[in-house]
């Protein structure tokens, strides 16, 4: 029904703007997904599908075109990089839900696991560019610079650190050499 959906869609299915969620008072701002924001949500499954409410007087809220994720009808296989790639391109096989958190990590990004398999534990990749960057900052610049870009890590590599740009779901290679990189939304 829609409660994970933690997208960027701001705009009903008839084209009309979203209202900011707190602006309405329904919903308590601890309630999963809502916040200062006018996206798209099914708080707490209470529709049948995402849904907000409109800017429109004449229209308290609508559904929202949210695509569903089908489930594939067999397990997807993990995805690794290629030795020494700079960027990758491929196809996630499996269900996918955005789970990213509420609570801000830096002033324009937040902190979290972008997009899960069902046991919420491998990440897969649709499309990705990396480069190397001083720091989470840079990295973040630099990805907010590529359209479509919707997440990025950054994690310490010797003297330089590696930064990733994602447009959807993520996959960090179990080959990585690190413990567990942090993954940020662009916001």
């Amino acid at each position: 029904k829609g409660a994970d959906y933690e997208g960027l869609l701001h705009m009903t299915t008839s084209g009309r703007a979203c209202k900011n969620w707190l602006t309405e008072g329904t919903y308590p701002p601890t309630t999963k997904g809502i916040g200062n924001h006018n996206y798209c949500r099914n708080p707490a499954g209470s529709k049948d599908r995402p849904w907000c409410f409109t800017v429109d007087p004449a229209v308290a809220w609508e559904y929202c075109d949210v695509p569903e994720c089908t489930p594939a009808s067999t397990a997807p296989q993990p995805w690794r990089a290629p030795s020494g790639a700079k960027s990758s391109t491929a196809e996630a096989a499996g269900p996918c839900k955005h789970t990213p958190p509420a609570a801000p990590m830096f002033a324009e990004y937040k902190a979290g696991r972008a997009c899960m398999d069902n046991r919420g534990t491998t990440w897969w990749l649709i499309s990705n560019q990396n480069f190397t960057a001083a720091d989470s900052a840079a990295c973040g610049s630099k990805c907010l610079e590529l359209p479509g870009t919707e997440y990025f890590t950054f994690w310490k590599a010797a003297a330089n650190g590696n930064c990733g740009c994602y447009r959807e779901c993520i996959l960090v290679p179990q080959d990585l050499t690190v413990d567990d990189p942090t993954v940020f939304r662009v916001k």
